[in-house]
């Protein structure tokens, strides 16, 4: 299981799915069983619900939230508080990677909810982070974005770093919807700090593709902009990461727009909108396919 996480988070995304997929297809419910009395994790749950996060990078976010969704069914009747809390944390997180912010936050204040009510704090730390940006993204002004920071520090306090990149981004973004670039570059900036730091590498390419999105509206040189963008699809072509990838094509076509280079950009996210089999209505393929119509 520890090793499945470690290629996540190294950005080794395929061998992680490879062997979360291993761990549930070994399933065994006397072994289950007892190291869920002598750990307390549901490991068949904590699996999937971690899985799901592999499979929406690779480009399935169906599979992803059936995988996220089978994890919570694992829990719901059997008397396990602790893993009620783990994987509704894992499924709010999930929902934030599929950008559907409304649900999000609905699975965000019931992670948060359990986590409090049955005292587990590092996945309280968690979700409080994604309600933090939930009403941050609602009305970014300085008090909410000013709870998202504090949540953030008290994730750092207890001494956890796992995601924290993630994390770091959802304040730039924060900042961004405030129209604040300045300050949501140097969160970018601060998040590639922590990922070279402790070779988390799983969201570079995001981290590169809001660079490249910074830099153009704080005024920067067009073609630092573009090669941050291209940086960011270079990344997510290496780890296979479809999701990240669409992304930053995105970004990097909506540029060329501006550049007159529309064929190219057409072309261009033609060629990764059309590996896509499934979530055709999650919000960032209904945004490529509008990007396309309007090419």
């Amino acid at each position: 299981m520890m090793l499945a996480g470690a290629h996540l988070h190294l950005g080794r995304i395929t061998d992680a799915n490879a062997h979360f997929a291993e761990i549930i297809a070994a399933h065994d419910p006397d072994h289950l069983l007892h190291l869920q009395e002598s750990q307390g994790v549901n490991y068949a749950a904590h699996a999937r619900a971690w899985q799901a996060h592999a499979l929406w990078c690779l480009g399935y976010p169906q599979q992803a939230l059936s995988s996220g969704l089978d994890a919570v069914k694992l829990v719901q009747d059997l008397d396990q508080p602790f893993n009620q809390t783990l994987v509704s944390a894992y499924l709010a997180l999930l929902q934030q990677l599929r950008a559907d912010e409304a649900v999000a936050r609905e699975h965000a204040e019931q992670a948060l909810e359990l986590a409090s009510k049955y005292q587990a704090p590092y996945y309280r730390a968690w979700a409080d982070i994604f309600v933090s940006y939930a009403l941050a993204l609602e009305h970014p002004d300085e008090e909410r974005i000013g709870r998202l920071r504090g949540s953030i520090a008290d994730f750092k306090a207890s001494g956890a770093r796992l995601r924290l990149p993630y994390y770091l981004s959802l304040l730039a973004l924060g900042y961004g919807k405030a129209g604040r670039a300045e300050e949501g570059l140097a969160c970018i900036d601060e998040a590639l700090s922590e990922a070279r730091a402790h070779n988390e590498r799983w969201w570079d390419a995001e981290l590169h593709r809001m660079r490249g999105e910074f830099l153009l509206l704080h005024g920067a040189d067009a073609s630092d902009g573009e090669a941050a963008l291209l940086r960011a699809i270079s990344i997510a072509r290496s780890q296979q990461a479809r999701s990240l990838e669409l992304r930053a094509t995105m970004s990097l076509a909506r540029l060329w727009i501006t550049q007159h280079r529309s064929d190219d950009a057409r072309r261009r996210l033609k060629d990764v909108y059309s590996w896509f089999t499934e979530g055709l209505e999650t919000p960032d393929l209904q945004a490529a396919r509008l990007l396309l119509a309007q090419l």
